[in-house]
């Protein structure tokens, strides 16, 4: 079967003219040092997006960043850590001037031995990167979001299970 004029191949196989494009998108993956973050981080890299690797292991960031076929940059970062989460957003609106894509990728799987030997402070540190950096870029996105439409602006972002137009509309109680 033909493919239509001007399709390309995206994530989803066969992209029709007119569907929704990476091309040219800026794109931030927490985690990207290794990993499925690296491996999301290359795919969007192919597909056109501009891309924003983030990782605590800023080495291992800076080598994604540097083998991905398009624009990039590495952040080194702790998810856990507000301060962390608002410079590497910072740092892709600086570097590319918006952002269209956030994959909250970085996580940590905690202790291989069984729940009685697991510690307070290991489960503390599991919580803080899995749940806390969650939070913490989700509303770092919100609040970018926000403050663009409050401009006049307009964006596109895709937060998974989220429906950001359900909590971004005028009269929402989450808006």
């Amino acid at each position: 079967m033909a493919e239509p004029s001007g399709a390309h191949r995206g994530v989803r196989g066969v992209v029709p003219p007119g569907d929704m494009s990476l091309d040219g998108k800026v794109a931030v993956v927490t985690g990207g040092a290794g990993g499925l973050g690296a491996a999301a981080a290359r795919r969007l890299s192919r597909e056109g997006c501009r891309v924003v690797v983030v990782d605590i292991d800023g080495d291992g960031a800076r080598r994604v960043a540097g083998e991905l076929p398009g624009m990039s940059i590495a952040v080194t970062a702790d998810v856990s850590v507000e301060e962390d989460v608002e410079r590497y957003l910072d740092e892709a609106t600086h570097s590319f001037g918006r952002i269209d894509l956030h994959h909250l990728n970085a996580g940590i799987p905690g202790s291989v031995g069984g729940f009685p030997d697991l510690s307070a402070a290991e489960f503390d540190r599991v919580m803080a990167v899995n749940v806390r950096g969650t939070f913490l870029g989700l509303r770092g996105a919100f609040r970018i979001v926000s403050t663009v439409r409050a401009s006049g602006g307009a964006g596109a972002w895709d937060f998974g299970a989220l429906d950001a137009r359900t909590y971004l509309e005028p009269g929402h109680e989450g808006a």
